[in-house]
């Protein structure tokens, strides 16, 4: 049960941080490779710019490569690792000023300053610069899509971690509470927030499925393939008003279709361990 609450606390903590504005050469770095997303205005989620031509829009980029995302997760098919991720590995503030929430024309990102939120993994000590959201869900598990994914963007040195969460209609989140009173929000418009808010009992549900793990890309081009992802299981709880609050604020079904696996395997790593 102490293992349950503390990854719950932690998922929790991690919704609130996003687009960090670090300021050391590694933020930066990341800040510029980050930008790359966007060296074409033209692509959208539907249509003649839409991701079936993002390999076609961006010549030089990864959109057509062997390791792309997002894929089906099917549980079955999985490998079980050995459980190499801690709790201790997490390092989150309890609560951070959130700046201000900008629908950017694809997802809706919230601006806010830390440098605190790293985790440890593998060597690699990544910071957490992003959240942000699609609807329905980009993966799949078995098959069944969601009717809203969420994704945190660690960065170190080059590398991505991304982990994903899916929620469905349930139980309301006090997490999204906070997060959907700011919304909803028109192509390109910004709200100021300037408000902290500590969210160790924001979610309602616990995380207490396997997490699965592969290796694939960025979600939007130029689609770089450098990307360790990382798929909860299970999914929050969230009510059918928050769902659509953040939905409409998005285009319609942001998301891309399942890419092959072209021989990844896909790890699975039971929940995690305390130390």
């Amino acid at each position: 049960m102490n293992k349950l609450l503390s990854i719950t606390i932690l998922l929790s903590l991690i919704l609130i941080s996003c687009n960090n504005s670090n300021k050391n050469k590694k933020g930066e770095h990341s800040d510029k490779e980050l930008s790359k997303q966007k060296t074409t205005e033209q692509w959208s989620y539907s249509g003649e710019f839409g991701p079936e031509f993002w390999a076609q829009l961006e010549k030089e980029s990864d959109c057509g490569g062997q390791y792309q995302y997002p894929i089906n997760i099917n549980t079955t098919n999985s490998e079980l690792i050995t459980n190499d991720i801690k709790v201790s590995d997490f390092h989150y503030e309890k609560a951070t000023e959130i700046q201000s929430v900008k629908n950017n024309g694809h997802t809706i990102k919230y601006n806010f300053i830390s440098n605190e939120n790293t985790m440890t993994y593998d060597g690699g000590k990544y910071l957490l610069k992003q959240f942000h959201f699609h609807s329905p869900s980009e993966h799949t598990i078995n098959g069944v899509r969601y009717p809203l994914e969420l994704h945190m963007l660690h960065y170190d040195n080059g590398e991505y971690l991304v982990f994903a969460i899916m929620a469905q209609q349930g139980d309301p989140s006090e997490t999204f509470e906070f997060l959907g009173q700011f919304l909803s929000l028109k192509q390109g418009e910004t709200k100021t927030v300037n408000k902290s808010q500590q969210l160790s009992y924001a979610l309602n549900e616990s995380i207490d499925g396997a997490l699965y793990n592969y290796r694939g890309s960025l979600t939007t081009p130029p689609c770089t393939e450098k990307v360790n992802w990382f798929v909860l299981e299970k999914p929050i709880s969230v009510s059918e008003e928050q769902i659509k609050i953040l939905s409409i604020s998005m285009p319609i079904n942001n998301y891309r279709d399942i890419q092959p696996l072209n021989g990844r395997k896909i790890n699975k790593i039971m929940p995690l361990a305390t130390n």
